[in-house]
């Protein structure tokens, strides 16, 4: 019987630690998993999401030292310039390197390479412009490659999401086996207390389980204090945790003084109703993406960040913990560019002496007006004029009193067009257009005789004809019925020809171009 107990003791210890050695070894693997992966997203995602924002602030240094030359023509732009190429080309060695390269990453991270040359391609040309001062034609280049510059970012967001899906799938997985080994660890010590009856062994089992909690709590602690990331905890709307990068952000000397205020006095109104969405979206364990807000800090000044929520509880209580990284250079530069985007395109649609939009912007309109005439079914006119005499109100007056004649006119035009529901534009020189949307033959007549009056009724001084001559206009008008095959260019010609004829007739006249029906 006392080798039969023996024998089953000695079974039960054999296989108890059979099973403790078991346990073991899955945990070391486990955790050489982890920190595998821990090393492996440490090497396939940091670099690259450390040098996408350098790449997206040197490109966008790039164009806004291209766009910053082409407006002031200060070389120091082009400094700029250089020095965002520089950047770009210090990123793209990093991106070339074999570890980034060959990873995970390596097929969109070649889109983005393609993407990149395409842009740099296009700054390329524009520069060459620049160099032979085709200023004009580095503009609409420029212009024209705001769709490489599109699919670029879209390259880099592409990028960024798959950088945060590897990092969620990587960290997902680390918790599921971290999990699942502290199950195998309980498992295991519970079937050796049991086997060998060791109260001491729980004992001190239980003591080191609870000096290993402790210490990772101390260094949980530590790694969210010294994070450069914004990190809190709000629970029932209240601030209850806030590390040190997280005061600096909202302004203050110690997180301490941010303890216990209401967590949406540092949410900017307009996302009020956002945020308090995402916060209980993430208390039901509901995914929430990262979100580009704006904090309002305790001396009232905004703050651009980009937030992301989770649900936690803290101190055994559901909480959110959220995370903050200001972003307030990446907000400024996109508001740089839109803003330099904005007055390109007004100085590229209006006319630099009259205000008023130029013969590119009519062009466009006209065709859009033709096209708009075709699916609608409706008439629409065309008026152009020329100020008679307007060399002689040169030669008397100066160069200077000419030009101010020109805005005289531009703004008596825009003015009338405006009452008839029309569009004015400086078509060349001293030359006019105003476009009429849905004014027939008659119409059209009345209009052009109201813009002419206007000018003769201002009574603007002409002596370089005589003492008592004014500033007058030869007005031309032409009306395309939607009944004829013409094209714009041709319904343009008539109106032109009627111009002329208006002035053959001894000027201040109207002449109608007929626009026959086939």
């Amino acid at each position: 019987m006392m080798r039969r107990n023996n024998w089953r003791l000695a079974s039960l210890y054999i296989c108890t630690m059979g099973l403790f050695l078991i346990v073991s070894l899955y945990n070391f693997m486990s955790f050489k998993e982890i920190n595998d992966t821990t090393n492996r997203l440490t090497r396939d995602t940091y670099p690259i999401d450390h040098t996408i924002n350098r790449m997206l602030i040197a490109i966008g240094n790039q164009e806004t030292g291209i766009r910053g030359y082409l407006l002031t023509k200060d070389p120091a732009y082009l400094d700029q310039f250089e020095q965002g190429k520089s950047e770009a080309g210090q990123v793209k060695e990093l991106w070339l390197d074999d570890e980034i390269k060959g990873g995970k990453f390596e097929t969109e991270i070649a889109s983005t390479f393609e993407s990149l040359a395409n842009v740099e391609t296009s700054f390329i040309r524009v520069m060459a412009m620049i160099g032979n001062e085709q200023y004009g034609d580095a503009i609409l280049a420029l212009d024209d490659g705001e769709q490489d510059r599109e699919r670029l970012l879209e390259s880099f967001r592409r990028l960024e999401t798959l950088l945060t899906a590897t990092m969620k799938s990587g960290w997902s997985d680390q918790n599921k086996r971290a999990a699942f080994s502290m199950v195998m660890i309980i498992v295991g010590a519970i079937v050796t207390l049991i086997a060998i009856a060791a109260t001491w062994l729980m004992f001190r089992t239980t003591k080191n389980a609870l000096r290993s909690t402790f210490e990772s709590e101390r260094q949980y602690r530590r790694l969210v204090n010294n994070s450069p990331d914004a990190i809190a905890v709000h629970q029932d709307g209240v601030v209850v945790f806030a590390n040190p990068a997280c005061a600096k952000l909202m302004g203050v000397g110690d997180s301490n003084q941010l303890i216990g205020l209401p967590m949406m006095q540092f949410v900017h109104k307009p996302y009020a109703d956002i945020v308090t969405d995402r916060a209980n979206r993430a208390m039901n364990d509901k995914d929430v993406e990262a979100l580009d807000e704006q904090f309002v800090r305790l001396d009232g000044s905004l703050v651009d960040v980009e937030v992301t929520a989770i649900g936690y509880r803290y101190e055994g209580r559901p909480a959110v913990l959220i995370i903050a990284r200001e972003i307030g250079s990446r907000k400024e530069a996109e508001r740089t560019m839109k803003e330099a985007n904005e007055l390109l395109y007004r100085l590229s649609t209006l006319d630099g002496l009259t205000s008023i939009p130029n013969r590119r912007s009519f062009d466009q309109d006209l065709r859009k007006a033709w096209d708009e005439a075709l699916n609608t079914h409706v008439e629409v006119s065309l008026v152009l004029f020329d100020v008679d005499n307007f060399k002689a109100f040169n030669d008397f007056y100066g160069h200077q009193a000419g030009d101010a004649c020109l805005q005289t006119i531009a703004r008596i035009a825009d003015e009338e067009a405006g009452k008839l529901g029309g569009s004015a534009y400086r078509y060349g020189g001293e030359e006019f257009a105003i476009l009429l949307p849905n004014h027939n033959r008659d119409s059209a007549k009345i209009a052009a005789e109201q813009v002419r009056r206007a000018v003769n009724d201002y009574r603007l001084p002409n002596e370089g004809i005589s003492a008592e001559a004014i500033v007058t206009i030869s007005v031309g008008v032409a009306t395309w019925p939607n009944s004829t095959d013409q094209s714009p260019e041709q319904w343009l010609r008539a109106t032109d020809q009627a111009l002329y004829q208006a002035k053959y007739q001894g000027r201040n006249s109207i002449s109608e171009a007929m626009i026959s029906i086939k």
